[in-house]
């Protein structure tokens, strides 16, 4: 069926951050005549060459275990079937939650069973920092010569503010936000449809305009995810003062000017939700009542099993904010990171180096997983291979600039929860910006002193 090979292609899109900026290999500049610079850049060359040619094999029989809560299939897919082809002499054993509700290996580590390797997102990473879970990747970096800088120059950026002076992680894959929208809401009431590159102001002025109810059904203009843009915030507002730890919302106009913004959509006559229908993505993919969803990258799998359904969708560039023109939200990317406890941290660094190659990537990012790499050759070929998405506007999940990476601390995602619920509280009028940023920072600094170091 098209829906289960959606499933397959497109569900592990989880879009996560990170990634630092590369080291150089260069040599001593000193005063070496000609002679020697040409022998020494040979050397260095020579050396290059063979760090990357150790980088292409695993010589002995090894097993890695690598937590990694994703289906059967998308492991096989995306990590354990290119990986045995690549490495025949690999073991690649998955290890997969065995909680309800589980945000990344710490549970694992309770359990004393600490894998190789860590798939994670950005979300679980100060939980995970917390425990000391990440290797610094930066002398197996050195000791291969891997270039970090085929990397996204933005992801490199955002790595810079997760762990300065280290590598804890390296980036996978790419998510974004797009705005979906149905095209039958549109057409019934004779509104043109949403465009790349509008605003925010464009796109409340176009929810206004098919916010309606006909008969007893109620047609909502817009609705949006609860946690991603917040998270990954265009403004690239910040959560946490690093020097104190403590969070830092309440007094930042920018998050004023953010939550301002947004709940202005569920102040139009109609537009008004509940808790239950704020973020509730069933609404605009089962019950085809919301003419606008705010979304993220990996819910185009959900997209084609409801076109099946009858959904008529297509995307566009998420709206932008006149603060921060062209800019989509912070770079969010699932990634891989290799554990203190592995005993074979040289192969699992080449697990990774591997999956960040440029075969890999293409091939991943042609099956609609967003490559990490700046190769633009590659970039432009996202989701090719996926023939439900060859009349879509899928060019609009690359057209927009990834925003800047705010200042990250360990502490983040205990805010992240924390303003989500103040939004929801916002949006359902249940009380104003002001208070429900003030209730925000007191929830986020209880939940900061509860779990500090």
């Amino acid at each position: 069926m098209v829906g289960s090979k959606w499933m397959l292609r497109l569900m592990s899109i989880v879009l996560v951050l990170g990634v630092m900026a590369g080291c150089g290999a260069g040599g001593d500049a000193g005063n070496n005549s000609a002679g020697d610079a040409a022998g020494n850049n040979a050397g260095d060359a020579g050396a290059a060459k063979s760090a990357a040619a150790e980088l292409d094999k695993i010589d002995k029989p090894t097993t890695l275990t690598i937590y990694a809560p994703v289906s059967d299939a998308i492991f096989a897919k995306f990590f354990a079937d290119p990986l045995k082809a690549k490495f025949p002499n690999l073991t690649l054993e998955q290890l997969k939650p065995t909680k309800p509700n589980s945000e990344g290996a710490a549970e694992l580590v309770e359990q004393g069973n600490t894998p190789d390797l860590v798939y994670a997102v950005p979300g679980w990473y100060g939980k995970e920092k917390l425990i000391d879970l990440y290797t610094d990747l930066t002398p197996l970096i050195k000791k291969y010569n891997f270039d970090m800088n085929r990397l996204d120059p933005v992801v490199l950026e955002t790595l810079k503010t997760y762990s300065p002076g280290k590598i804890d992680f390296i980036p996978e894959s790419v998510t974004t936000l797009i705005l979906l929208y149905n095209k039958d809401i549109f057409d019934k009431f004779g509104v043109p449809y949403p465009k790349d590159g509008m605003t925010w102001d464009d796109a409340l002025a176009l929810a206004a305009k098919v916010t309606r109810t006909e008969g007893d059904k109620t047609y909502y203009g817009f609705n949006m995810d609860r946690f991603f843009p917040i998270n990954n915030n265009q403004l690239s507002l910040a959560f946490v003062d690093g020097k104190t730890n403590k969070a830092n919302v309440a007094n930042n106009p920018g998050w004023a000017t953010y939550f301002n913004t947004m709940k202005r959509f569920y102040e139009l006559p109609g537009n008004k939700m509940t808790d239950k229908q704020f973020g509730n993505y069933n609404m605009f993919s089962k019950d085809k009542n919301v003419a606008m969803f705010s979304s993220r990258l990996e819910q185009l799998s959900n997209m084609v099993i409801a076109e099946e359904a009858g959904l008529n969708w297509d995307l566009v560039t998420t709206p932008t904010f006149k603060e921060a023109p062209n800019a989509s939200s912070q770079v969010n990317d699932p990634y891989l990171a290799i554990t203190p406890a592995s005993q074979h941290k040289d192969e699992a660094f080449k697990v990774i180096a591997y999956l960040l190659s440029d075969e890999v990537q293409l091939a991943h990012n042609l099956d609609g997983r967003l490559t990490v790499l700046k190769d633009k050759t590659i970039r432009d070929q996202f989701g090719k291979n996926i023939k439900e998405l060859a009349k879509k506007n899928i060019a609009a999940a690359t057209k927009l600039q990834a925003a800047k990476p705010r200042t990250f601390t360990i502490y983040d995602d205990y805010v992240v929860t924390s303003l989500a619920k103040s939004f929801s509280d916002v949006i359902t009028g249940k009380t104003d910006v002001n208070t429900a940023l003030r209730q925000g920072e007191d929830a986020a600094n209880q939940l900061i002193e509860e779990n500090k170091r």
